[in-house]
């Protein structure tokens, strides 16, 4: 392998390294939301269900 060849090599493992920390930020990001996103869900749930004994 050349040196110019070596040195694109290593350029786009850089630029490979870089966008999967970025993607494995998002994905912490997104986890979270969907948790949270489950939480409010279950939440809602918890109220229909609260609601449909009192006025049962």
């Amino acid at each position: 392998m050349g040196d110019g060849q070596q040195t694109q090599l290593a350029r786009t493992l850089d630029v490979a390294r870089g966008r999967l920390a970025e993607m494995e930020r998002q994905h912490q990001e997104l986890g979270e939301a969907i948790a949270e996103l489950k939480e409010q869900i279950g939440d809602g749930e918890e109220r229909i269900a609260s609601a449909s004994t009192k006025s049962a």
